[in-house]
């Protein structure tokens, strides 16, 4: 059993048993109309304080990419450490993104080797950490075990393109909610979608221009491109085409190159809307060929919205009942 502080999450209305059919009609219509009327931020699996960055939207737009953000700057980026098999140690190795205080979200490709998902306790998550090293104690960090790891059924990796790249891990505990640890929001309904050209922002741990890894957080504004735009930039020389739930980021100030983002692989794509920091890609590769394009499973897909709804909700039950 999970032990946590968090209350409430059960559905926000229960209709009342009513002895007259007139009496449940009328609950029942009230019921729909309520949650047909239930706006956007309804739909952040639960999470009301949300993506908010210790830095306004105005000044992450006027700073150079590739600048070392300040602590809560990103308090939603999530280190993942594997164990090494030879010396025990844990290493870095992919990104990923708190979505609420038990939920990480990243890419299936972190989390799934030769066919089969890793053992939970293999992996361990790093949050509020501002250095990659597993070792290099902060005061503001948290490593947490892993519970549950959740891939989509559908999930088969290289064999289809690694389409609907996408992982949940549920943790042992809750985190402790802080200015350096903080879930970044997730629209899961269907009342936006992105513009090709839309600015956002990634961020994660990866290396330099000499194969080196960084040792502190990385971050860049990117903009997006959908799949169709995202697929005429990419065809003439990209021979693997890359599957219909992709889509293309490219650095805005032409200063970032994809290859630094090798070992950032499930990390968020987020953008700022009204205030806040929401999640709509994960990174998946860079592009070999093109150093200001990295390739994104786009979550403003319905068919990944409704897996991640799903199964953000039978976790958070999970953690209700037991």
């Amino acid at each position: 059993k999970r032990f946590s502080s968090v209350h409430g999450r059960q559905s926000a209305m229960e209709v009342p048993t009513v002895r007259s059919a007139l009496g449940g009609l009328i609950c029942m219509l009230l019921y729909v109309v309520l949650t047909i009327s239930i706006p956007p931020d309804s739909f952040k699996c639960g999470v009301a304080d949300c993506g908010v960055s210790g830095r306004n939207f105005e000044d992450l737009q006027s700073i150079p990419n590739g600048e070392q953000p300040r602590l809560g700057d990103f308090p939603w980026a999530v280190a993942l450490y594997k164990k090494n098999a030879e010396t025990g140690l844990w290493e870095h190795y992919c990104g990923g993104t708190l979505i609420t205080p038990h939920i990480v979200l990243t890419a299936a490709l972190c989390v799934v080797l030769k066919g089969s998902k890793r053992n939970t306790e293999d992996i361990q998550v790093g949050l509020g950490k501002v250095y990659y090293d597993y070792y290099h104690i902060e005061s503001t960090a948290a490593l947490l075990t892993v519970r549950e790891v959740v891939v989509p059924d559908q999930y088969i990796g290289a064999q289809n393109k690694f389409k609907t790249d996408i992982a949940l891990l549920d943790l042992d505990v809750d985190a402790q909610l802080s200015t350096a640890i903080r879930p970044a929001c997730l629209d899961l309904s269907d009342n936006f979608h992105l513009r090709d050209n839309f600015t956002g922002f990634i961020v994660g741990w990866g290396m330099t221009e000499n194969g080196k890894r960084k040792e502190y957080l990385q971050w860049a504004r990117q903009r997006y491109l959908s799949y169709t735009p995202c697929l005429e930039k990419l065809k003439k020389e990209f021979s693997h085409i890359p599957t219909s739930d992709k889509s293309c980021i490219i650095d805005t100030q032409g200063t970032s190159y994809s290859d630094q983002w090798r070992g950032s692989a499930g990390s968020a794509f987020t953008t700022v809307r009204d205030g806040v920091h929401t999640v709509y890609g994960i990174i998946f590769s860079a592009v070999p060929f093109d150093f200001q394009t990295l390739l994104i499973t786009d979550l403003t897909q319905e068919v990944h919205r409704t897996w991640i709804r799903d199964q953000c909700h039978r976790l958070t039950r999970n953690l209700t009942v037991g």
